[in-house]
This record gives C-alpha cells, sequence and structure tokens, in this order.
C-alpha cells in the first residue's frame, strides 16, 4: 500500500498480530491502538479449576475433550460447516442474543439480520486465517507465547481499548497495565499513550455496542498525529 508510517489499529486475534508487526517494524508505526487483543497475559500455572483437574470426574473429561478438539484444529468456523443446514440457525441465535436491537449499535432487527448473515457466511466459508488460532493461542484462549513480557522493547505509542465488560479483559484485567509499565517511554508524546481505556457498557465487540464513543477515542489518538 506504500504506507511509510500508520496509526496500526487491530482487535481480538488482530490485535496480537498488530501487536507483533510493531514489534518487528516499529518505523512504520506511528500509534499502535489494541482494540481487546488476543494474547496478552501470561497463563497462571493454576488457573484451571480444581473439578476439572480429577481427570475421571465428567468435568475433568469434558475438559479434556474439549482442549484435545482445540489441539485437533476444531474452531468455530469447522463446527459451523459440520452442522450443514443447522449452521445458520445456531450463528443467528448466538448473534440475535449477543447484540440485542436495543442501544446504539445494531439499531434495528434489519441491521441485525444483516450481521446475522455475514457471521455466518464468515465461518461457513472455506477455512483460512482461523486455522492460525491453535498455533497461537492455546486452548481457552491463553497465548502460546504471551505478548505481557515480549512488547517492553516498544517506544511507539500504545492504547488498550476495551468494553467494560468484555470477557478478553476478564481474564486478566491487570495484563495491559503490567506490560505498559515493562514499556520505555516514547521519543515524543501522543494522546492516550501508555493507557487501558475502558468503553462503558461495551464487550468484546466495543466498536459494534458502542459505535460513538470508540470512534471518538480513535479520533482522539489519530488527531494527534496529523
Amino acid at each position: 500500500m506504500g504506507l511509510e508510517q500508520m496509526v496500526l489499529v487491530g482487535h481480538s486475534l488482530g490485535g496480537y498480530l498488530a501487536a507483533v508487526y510493531a514489534l518487528k517494524h516499529p518505523e512504520h508505526v506511528k500509534h499502535l491502538v489494541l482494540v481487546s487483543p488476543a494474547g496478552i497475559p501470561e497463563m497462571p500455572r493454576d488457573w484451571e479449576p480444581a473439578a476439572v483437574r480429577r481427570a475421571a470426574s465428567p468435568l475433568g473429561l469434558l475438559w479434556r475433550a474439549a482442549k484435545a478438539a482445540w489441539e485437533g484444529g476444531l474452531t468455530p468456523g469447522a463446527v459451523t460447516r459440520a452442522l450443514g443446514p443447522w449452521g445458520p440457525g445456531l450463528v443467528h441465535s448466538y448473534v440475535s442474543r449477543r447484540f440485542r436491537t436495543t442501544g446504539e449499535g445494531l439499531a434495528g432487527e434489519e441491521e441485525v439480520a444483516a450481521f446475522r448473515d455475514y457471521q455466518y457466511h464468515i465461518l461457513a466459508q472455506d477455512g483460512s486465517g482461523e486455522h492460525a488460532l491453535r498455533h497461537i493461542l492455546q486452548p481457552f484462549a491463553w497465548a502460546r507465547d504471551p505478548l505481557e513480557h515480549r512488547m517492553a522493547p516498544l517506544r511507539v505509542p500504545v492504547t488498550f481499548v476495551y468494553g467494560d465488560k468484555d470477557w478478553m479483559l476478564g481474564i486478566d484485567e491487570q495484563a495491559p497495565h503490567r506490560a505498559l509499565a515493562r514499556m520505555p517511554p516514547p521519543a515524543a508524546p501522543a494522546p492516550l499513550d501508555r493507557r487501558v481505556v475502558a468503553i462503558k457498557d461495551s464487550g468484546h465487540y466495543l466498536f459494534i455496542d458502542r459505535p460513538g464513543d470508540f470512534h471518538n477515542v480513535l479520533e482522539q489518538i489519530c488527531k494527534g498525529h496529523v
């Protein structure tokens, strides 16, 4: 694309990839904005509940089956494709529950229906990027190579943005703060640099739940680099 420098924004797994890019090519990144990024915290040694550590218990068997399925390459897309004609119903049910027609995000049944179809067709297509998931993430969204310590050398401006009801932040709320504390100060000040921003009344898809508030954050960052 010929971009020498950019404000780089990545969401979820895209946030992980954006951070890795910034580590490798910091000269091309004016500001790194990580929106509910995957793979920040390290997995605690004792994070598995005691109930699932007993191999013979029903929960233990289910736990190990889920982990084996993940390691074997089972993804949400694979499940959707395997369900055939029942796939759309599963996806539509999830989207309708998750993105209600109230609030600032998806306004009205027409938008919800369009997003349901969009989400289904993404999952139903032949797998591509989804196959990278199990190589980057362990079961239950823990990174195989966490970013919390890897980001320490970054001198570019960095901002984390989460929803205040974001399950990704709930994994370890202090992880982004620890990651920022390890970074040296940037060469020049930038808006919202070294900050963790929480957007009210939103979850992992904060740009859908509260698009106005999300855009305001991005606008504030981008205006600082004009």
